[in-house]
């Protein structure tokens, strides 16, 4: 019975490991040229060129702290490409939120950042699936960011959190 030996000669074996010596050594160069390029392009983009650029954006939070919502009552209204949002009026008392034809109202947190929480009534999730409970926890509350404001006219960003935008438009404070 013969037994297969394969044998591969040495120079071969040499010449690989120093194909992959290269490999490796061009990968490091080429990921410092992109690191470059990354500091590079950052430096380009936070130069003041074009910061009124990022400025509009919605996702810069604003500094003007005198765009907090007060007490009183506002009615809200919706941007066009949300019109079909129906425009409603509430009442903010302190701590609380009324909307309108409402006796009890839901709890408002009022944010350093220019926005606010409505937390929305619990729920009794005994019977929901682990899913549906996931969703109802993402949705426990209303998150409005306040993203400029002129008089008595806010103008705010409606979503879940932060980073998700349901519906944009105005409050407008009636008394």
């Amino acid at each position: 019975m013969r037994k297969n030996n394969h044998h591969i000669p040495k120079s071969l074996l040499v010449i690989n490991n120093f194909i992959i010596v290269i490999a490796c050594i061009a990968f490091i160069i080429g990921f410092i040229f992109f690191v470059n390029y990354l500091i590079e392009v950052d430096g380009k983009y936070s130069a003041s060129s074009f910061s009124p650029i990022f400025e509009k954006s919605t996702f810069i939070v604003p500094t003007n702290l005198e765009c907090q919502i007060s007490d009183g009552t506002y009615k809200t209204i919706y941007d066009t490409e949300f019109s079909y949002y129906p425009n409603f009026k509430f009442e903010i008392d302190k701590d609380s939120i009324y909307f309108e034809n409402e006796k009890n109202g839901l709890k408002i947190e009022r944010l350093p950042s220019m926005g606010f929480l409505v937390h929305h009534h619990e729920m009794n999730m005994d019977s929901l699936t682990e899913f549906q409970k996931k969703i109802i926890d993402d949705f426990k509350y209303s998150y409005y960011q306040i993203e400029e404001c002129k008089g008595d006219t806010l103008k705010f960003r409606l979503g879940p959190n932060l980073h998700i935008t349901s519906a944009t438009g105005i409050f407008v404070k009636i008394n």
